[in-house]
């Protein structure tokens, strides 16, 4: 996986995670503005909103986390000529890309729970692009995480 690919990649996980933070922020302001007599039930809906859109922001987070260290590696693999240090480098690259998928899986469940009882369009729309990027996230680094699998078990 090269250097750019993986650069767009944290980039977007940037994006989405500061878009969750304005949405949540949206939500918040939201309940705020609510008579303190309306419906207990909506209000308790309201929090695991807050919760779930927050957990779906750290598990971003989590995979920004990895996606840097994968783009350390990638940085240095180009720079690198000699075979047995870029054999090295990619596993350690595949190491990341099993490590990476832990919160890319936690992170899509969140998001279809999110989806599932969000009554905002506008969050249910954003985390639907989230969902999607986790899953391509995944899918670039499963074949690498699949590679460290298969290493092991010689």
């Amino acid at each position: 996986m090269s250097f750019k690919a993986i650069a767009q990649m944290m980039d977007s996980a940037s994006t989405y995670a500061t878009r969750l933070v304005l949405l949540k922020r949206s939500l918040i302001q939201e309940r705020s503005t609510r008579h303190p007599a309306d419906n207990e039930d909506a209000s308790r809906a309201s929090d695991n909103e807050e919760i779930n859109v927050e957990t779906l922001r750290n598990s971003l987070g989590e995979v920004w986390g990895y996606l840097v260290a994968a783009e350390n590696l990638a940085a240095v693999k180009d720079l690198i000529v000699d075979a047995s240090d870029r054999a090295a480098l990619d596993r350690q690259l595949n190491l990341v890309a099993q490590r990476i998928q832990e919160p890319l899986s936690f992170g899509l469940e969140t998001a279809e729970n999110v989806s599932a009882m969000t009554k905002h369009p506008e969050i249910a729309a954003e985390v639907s692009k989230i969902h999607d990027f986790m899953d391509k996230t995944r899918t670039r680094f499963a074949p690498c995480a699949g590679q460290v699998n298969h290493e092991r078990s010689q």
